[in-house]
């Protein structure tokens, strides 16, 4: 899923590989070629992580809280209880490494979700869907 008109490096392809084999899926937000956003999703259940690539150095990590009265919205979250901002490869490693959802050091309070993880519905339009696998590394 790495845009085209991105410059290649390793690393870039190695966080996108992790992405996959950790088993997030893909949004594609706009032409697959010049996307205006990736948004890659891997649910745990009563947890969502999202990573949102606007760019190679604009890139937003989130574990988001499922409450029950309240529908995750992965393009327009209105809490988290965790996320990290930066370049692409350090982001992906940091959710990548934050421990699971049933590990008792596993962040739980949420707070206000950072607004770069706000994908607007004109951005959103010709979206393409590549399911993960499920499995988390």
């Amino acid at each position: 899923m790495i845009p085209v008109n991105w410059p290649y490096s390793p690393e870039t392809y190695e966080a996108f590989t992790a992405m996959d084999r950790a088993g997030f899926t893909h949004y594609c937000c706009g032409d697959r070629r010049a996307p205006h956003v990736l948004v890659s999703v891997y649910d745990w259940g009563d947890y969502i992580d999202v990573i949102n690539v606007r760019g190679a150095d604009r890139v937003t990590a989130a574990r988001l809280s499922k409450c029950e009265d309240d529908l995750v919205d992965i393009f327009a979250p209105s809490h988290a209880v965790w996320h990290y901002m930066g370049a692409l490869e350090p982001t992906v490693a940091a959710i990548l490494r934050l421990p699971a959802p049933d590990h008792p050091d596993t962040p739980t309070t949420t707070y206000p979700a950072p607004l770069s993880l706000f994908v607007t519905s004109r951005e959103r339009r010709h979206m393409i869907v590549r399911p993960g696998k499920r499995g988390r590394c």
